[in-house]
């Protein structure tokens, strides 16, 4: 067979609670010698489209002898049905909002990476009980980022950047972030994080621990983490053989439950399990007593 099309064909898909999804789908596989062409382009009647385009050569049954590319397109002004249509319904979490997202995919005999760039807008992220108020949510305006994955079968590395977070006025943004995983090792690498913002957003996080919600309420930190590095030794067991190391500059805060306020703070700070260390490098560090002084 080199050719097989399928043009205005209508799916019934009936999902585990009962719910009938009508589906199109247009579908075209061409194959000449060793080539292989694939398009397909799949919608809902909640509005989901999903468009695919691949091109490959060799035995796609055999990883090891196939080389190819994929491109993917998927838009959905109901994430809510995306996730009921998509992933499994066991999921401790519940999902609504718009995505727009494009995923381009490589493979090379055994060699893979990915390429994705996301936006999702009126984001809604909360626990998936059945109460009508949630133990936790998480409600952002705008959501968007551009990742790359390249993997080989004893580890993978996720760069993203142009990381973006925000809801209403407040917006959170960070440049680079890299995600690594060797063997049982997970490392974190971060630059330019900003603190007051994050700070912003994370106070309007639903079900946040009360401690930690009046901490950061009270301390209200400022300044930025000019680099970050979180290193786990073992991720099956990471509060074991945990290190975090950052450099940050003009740290500030506020005074809380006796302990002073700080401003124009700049320096290095190194945690693990057992302690850590803070080494200061301030020209004019600033304390603040404001219940003495």
């Amino acid at each position: 067979v080199e050719q097989v099309a399928l043009t205005d064909n209508l799916l019934k898909l009936t999902l585990p609670n009962g719910e009938v999804r009508d589906l199109d789908l247009d579908l075209l596989l061409l194959r000449t010698g060793s080539d292989r062409h694939v398009e397909a382009n799949l919608s809902s009647t909640t509005g989901t489209r999903i468009s695919v385009i691949a091109q490959g050569m060799g035995d796609p049954f055999r990883p090891e002898l196939f080389s190819g590319d994929a491109y993917l397109e998927v838009h959905s002004p109901d994430l809510g049905a995306a996730r009921a249509l998509l992933l499994e319904q066991n999921l401790p979490w519940r999902l609504e909002g718009v995505l727009d997202s494009r995923l381009w995919f490589n493979w090379d005999r055994g060699q893979s990476s990915l390429a994705l760039q996301l936006i999702a807008h009126d984001l809604q992220v909360a626990d998936a009980a059945l109460a009508s108020e949630p133990t936790w949510a998480v409600a952002l305006d705008r959501v968007a980022l551009q990742a790359r994955l390249q993997s080989t079968p004893d580890e993978w590395t996720v760069f993203a950047q142009d990381i973006e977070v925000g809801t209403g006025a407040k917006r959170f943004a960070v440049p680079k972030l890299q995600l690594e995983s060797r063997a049982e090792t997970l490392q974190l690498r971060a630059q330019g994080i900003p603190l007051e913002p994050l700070n912003a957003i994370l106070a309007d996080v639903k079900g946040l621990a009360p401690g930690l919600q009046e901490a950061l309420s009270t301390l209200h930190p400022r300044g930025d983490v000019v680099t970050l590095q979180v290193h786990t030794a073992n991720m099956r067991e990471p509060a074991v053989g945990w290190e975090v190391e950052a450099n940050f500059e003009n740290l500030a805060t506020d005074p809380f439950q006796g302990a002073p306020g700080l401003e124009s703070l700049s320096g290095y700070t190194r945690l693990t399990p057992a302690g850590g260390s803070v080494l200061l490098d301030s020209q004019m560090p600033v304390l603040d007593f404001p219940t003495v002084f």
